[in-house]
């Protein structure tokens, strides 16, 4: 089990789930753009990528105060229009880049926890029949309530349900084209998937959970802003030459 209390906010620790993070991006990466999905192997370990990016964010409201959490949005938004160029060269997505998932659940974060206990029940219930809707960005309001949940878990010493359900449902939205092309032979394969995003990201904390929360950090504060964009310009370079 993880001890709750020790979850990282701050320095070595959350500098490690952020490098465990951006290792998984890069598979996932190298196994759409470079090898064009034919790694199952490769696409599961991406799973993990995103949900810990979302708890880096949580992490970051946790340490600043949730009044906070807009003004990282904005950053954040800045730079996701700030790369919006090179994301659509690069990887040609039909929605905003993850940047913009984050920034926007980043937004939302103080929204959901000024709302009651039934008043964040609807909006997860919205969260979730969003899923049958065209994603806006990356992994859609499914993906950014997961900052929310996640300073939830962080703060309240607890996860929710919807933690767990948002986290197995986080690669499934725009579903309409699934269902309507569903087979019985995708079970098994969407539970695999769904399964693998709640417990990759969590086996990650648990292992986290055991270095020192202290402030020391293990990279420089805008190394990710950086990697995101100037690792997915020489992953697509590299393709045309592969």
């Amino acid at each position: 089990m993880i001890n709750i209390n020790n979850l990282p906010v701050r320095g070595t620790a959350l500098d490690f789930v952020k490098i465990a993070a951006a290792i998984l991006m890069l598979i996932d990466h190298i196994d759409y753009m470079v090898l064009e999905r034919s790694s199952g192997f490769l696409y599961l370990l991406g799973r993990g990528a995103f949900p810990l990016f979302a708890y880096a964010a949580a992490a970051s409201v946790v340490r600043a105060r949730v009044e906070n959490a807009p003004k990282y949005a904005w950053r954040l938004l800045l730079i996701a229009v700030l790369i919006v160029p090179i994301i659509q060269w690069s990887r040609d997505l039909n929605a905003a880049n993850v940047i913009f998932t984050l920034a926007v659940g980043l937004g939302m974060t103080p929204f959901v926890m000024r709302q009651s206990k039934i008043g964040q029940h609807i909006i997860y219930v919205c969260g979730v029949a969003s899923m049958f809707l065209p994603n806006l960005f990356e992994f859609g309001f499914i993906g950014a309530l997961l900052v929310p949940l996640f300073y939830n878990y962080i703060k309240e010493g607890r996860a929710q349900i919807w933690l767990w359900m948002m986290l197995g449902l986080a690669n499934f939205g725009g579903i309409m084209p699934l269902i309507e092309n569903f087979e019985p032979f995708q079970i098994p394969i969407i539970l695999v998937i769904a399964l693998t995003t709640i417990f990759l990201p969590v086996a990650i904390l648990a292992l986290v959970v055991r270095l020192p929360n202290d402030k020391k950090r293990l990279m420089p504060k805008y190394f990710l802003h950086i990697f995101y964009p100037a690792h997915i310009l020489a992953l697509a370079v590299a393709a045309n030459f592969i």
